[in-house]
C-alpha cells in the first residue's frame, strides 16, 4: 500500500464533519516554540553578562540547531497524531480487507453472416479474442470473450466483448465497434448495440475500501439469524431475478427429519439457486449447514363460487377476481407453505370491491387432479392459480 494512502483516508474523514473527531495526541506550534526557545537563550547570564546567544537570527548556529530540533520534533508529533488513523488501517488489515482490482468493461457486439453464407449453408465461426476496432478512437479495441458459430438459417449472433482498456467504460456510441479484421470470410458486419454488460471499474482506492467495509459492518455481512439469511437472499438475489425469499431452520428440502444445524433458504424464481448459494456460502458461520433451494410451484385450478353486486357482469367479476389473485395470491405474492390457502384466497377475493362473499371453493392440483385439502404442503411450496380456474357467480 502506498504511504500516502492514509492521507487520502484522512481527507475522507475530514469531508464528513459529523464523524467523531480524532483527538490530536501532540500539539506543537513550531513558530511559537521556536520564538520561546530563542528568547530563553537570549536571557542574560546569572552574573549579569549578556548571553552569547542573544542574536535571534536563524542563520546563527544556535538558531539553526533549534530549527533542526523543532523540525525533527514536528515530524515525530505528526507521526504520533497519525496513530489513531493507523489503527483503522490495522483493523482493515485484520479484517482481511482487499482492494478490489480494476475490471475491463464488457459490451455486446452483434456479428452478422453474409447472405452468400446463408444461401450456401456455410457456417461462420467467430473465434475467441476476435478483435473489433472502434471507428472513432484510435487504438481502442473490443475482443470477443467466447467462441460462437452462426449456422443454419441464423444470420446474427450476440457476443460479449472485452474492451482493450481497463477501468470504467468510456462514452461508447451505438455502432462504434464495427471495423472487422480483413481475413474474416463470409462475415457481413459487426456492430455494438449499445448494451454494456459490465461497466468496468478502476482500481479501488483505500477510501473506497474503507467505505465499503463500513457498509458491510453496518449491515452485518454475515448470516446468523434467519432474518440475516432472508435479507442477503434479497440483497444478493436481486441481480439474479429473485423476487421472493424465505428461510427455515432444521428443515431439509424433500427430506424428512429434523436437522438441528441446517438453514434452508427458498427462493422464487429458482433458476439461480446454485449461484445464490455460492454468493451466500462464505457469509455463513462454520458450525451451521446451509442450502438454497428453488420454490416448488403448485398449479391450482377448479371452481370458485362467489356472490357479487348485481350490476356487474360475469366478465367484470372474473376480471376483478383475476386482478386480486395476481396481486395478492400468485407468486411473488402469497405465503410460503400456506396451509390456510383457501381461507387466504377467500379473504383476498372478499376484499375486492364488487365481490362480497366466497361461497365455495373446489380447488385441485392441475397435474394430479388431487383436491387441495389432500396435498402435503411443505415450506418450499407456493400456490399459483392458473388461467383455467372458473369463477362461478351465484345470482339470487
Amino acid at each position: 500500500m502506498k504511504y500516502n494512502s492514509e492521507y487520502s483516508l484522512q481527507n475522507l474523514f475530514a469531508q464528513q464533519p459529523r464523524l467523531i473527531k480524532t483527538p490530536r495526541l501532540f500539539n506543537l506550534d513550531e513558530p511559537q516554540t521556536y520564538a520561546a526557545m530563542m528568547d530563553r537563550l537570549a536571557q542574560p547570564l546569572p552574573n549579569g553578562e549578556s548571553s552569547p546567544f542573544s542574536s535571534r537570527s536563524p542563520a546563527t548556529g544556535h538558531g539553526y540547531l533549534i530549527g533542526t530540533f523543532l523540525h525533527l520534533l514536528s515530524m515525530q508529533a505528526h507521526e504520533l497524531n497519525l496513530v489513531p488513523d493507523i489503527v483503522w488501517l490495522k483493523l482493515l488489515q485484520f479484517l482481511g480487507t482487499e482492494l478490489s482490482p480494476a475490471e475491463y468493461p464488457l459490451i455486446n457486439i452483434t456479428f452478422s453472416r453474409s447472405d452468400d453464407a446463408i444461401a450456401s449453408n456455410i457456417p461462420v465461426t467467430i473465434s475467441l479474442r476476435t478483435k473489433v476496432e472502434s471507428i472513432y478512437v484510435n487504438g481502442l479495441f473490443a475482443y470477443t470473450t467466447v467462441e460462437k458459430t452462426i449456422s443454419g438459417q441464423d444470420k446474427t449472433v450476440d457476443i460479449p466483448c472485452r474492451l482493450s482498456e481497463i477501468g470504467a467504460a468510456p462514452a461508447i456510441r451505438v455502432g462504434e465497434f464495427s471495423r472487422l479484421p480483413r481475413m474474416m470470410s463470409f462475415m457481413a458486419e459487426a456492430s455494438n448495440d449499445g448494451t454494456i454488460v459490465n461497466p468496468g471499474r478502476s482500481q479501488e482506492t483505500l477510501p473506497e475500501a474503507a467505505l465499503r467495509v463500513r457498509e458491510e459492518l453496518k449491515t452485518g455481512k454475515r448470516c446468523i439469524s434467519l432474518s440475516d439469511y432472508v435479507y442477503w437472499a434479497y440483497a444478493l438475489g436481486s441481480d439474479l431475478g429473485v423476487t421472493k425469499a424465505t428461510a427455515v431452520s432444521a428443515v431439509a428440502y424433500q427430506v424428512y427429519g429434523n436437522f438441528k444445524n441446517l438453514v434452508t433458504v427458498m427462493i422464487h424464481p429458482g433458476e439461480n439457486a446454485e449461484r445464490l448459494y455460492d454468493l451466500m456460502e462464505p457469509m455463513t458461520v462454520a458450525q451451521r449447514s446451509f442450502d438454497v433451494v428453488p420454490a416448488e410451484i403448485i398449479p391450482v385450478t377448479g371452481v370458485i363460487s362467489v356472490k357479487a353486486i348485481e350490476s356487474l357482469t360475469n366478465g367484470q367479476i372474473f376480471d376483478l377476481a383475476a386482478t386480486a389473485i395476481v396481486n395478492e395470491i400468485n407468486p411473488p405474492f402469497g405465503l410460503w407453505g400456506d396451509k390456510d390457502f383457501p381461507d387466504n384466497l377467500s379473504t383476498a377475493l372478499e376484499k375486492t370491491q364488487g365481490i362480497y362473499a366466497v361461497k365455495n371453493l373446489e380447488l385441485k392440483n392441475v397435474y394430479t387432479d388431487r383436491p387441495l385439502e389432500e396435498l402435503e404442503i411443505h415450506p418450499w411450496h407456493l400456490f399459483q392459480i392458473q388461467d383455467t380456474v372458473q369463477i362461478k357467480v351465484l345470482r339470487d
